[in-house]
């Protein structure tokens, strides 16, 4: 379902790993740092985000899709460690709990130093694109999906949002042709990752009042 584990030691090359596996010092970090949290390769992505060729690791604390639930780890929260050439791994940013729900699934990935969370639910999906900007990492985008079966014969629709220029992107897909609107919103202070705190009854988030022509 997703491309799994760009392994990096903490000062070489990125280098692909299976799917299982962890980087020991990765293992080592997240046992000593969150000692609750039991690493699930699944739930972490290893990659550059700061570009300085150093490999940061992110990762799920908790398991949301209930595998190996246990109560001591019921909040589910992103983690990010940066690694640093004499103190090997530590915490850089701690996002706010979300939600636990077994019908919405949460994965990470990180590409071209931005980092990706995406949340999907029956119907619907949010994907939240993160990015340094003056040493943290901020909420710069957004694209929102919603679809239904294909006996529903309801439109695909999908929508965008660049939290830098206020410019949005709706889209519609069905049966009766392809339809597309650029719209605007206004832009105001970035959400960092340890700001953001998506509702726990819609896991949305997305900008109030936007206008299309």
């Amino acid at each position: 379902m997703k491309a799994l584990v760009l392994a990096l030691s903490l000062l070489a090359p990125l280098q692909a790993l299976g799917d299982n596996e962890i980087p020991q010092p990765v293992i080592d970090a997240l046992s000593k740092t969150f000692p609750r949290h039991v690493p699930n390769a699944t739930y972490i992505e290893i990659g550059d985000l700061t570009g300085d060729g150093i490999a940061e690791v992110v990762t799920l604390l908790g398991d949301p899709q209930y595998n190996k639930y246990e109560e001591q780890d019921s909040e589910i929260r992103v983690a990010v460690l940066t690694g640093t050439t004499n103190d090997g791994y530590k915490v850089f940013a701690l996002s706010h709990e979300l939600p636990r729900d077994p019908n919405i699934f949460i994965f990470l990935r990180i590409q071209k130093q931005s980092l990706y969370l995406l949340t999907s639910g029956r119907g619907w999906s949010d994907e939240y694109q993160f990015k340094m900007r003056d040493g943290q990492l901020v909420l710069i985008g957004q694209e929102s999906k919603e679809f239904g079966a294909i006996e529903e014969k309801k439109p695909f629709i999908q929508e965008s949002f660049n939290y830098l220029t206020g410019i949005a992107i709706y889209s519609e897909k069905s049966e009766k042709g392809y339809k597309e609107k650029t719209g605007h919103f206004t832009t105001g202070k970035l959400i960092k990752l340890t700001e953001f705190n998506p509702s726990w009854e819609f896991f949305h988030m997305r900008p109030e009042h936007v206008e299309y022509p």
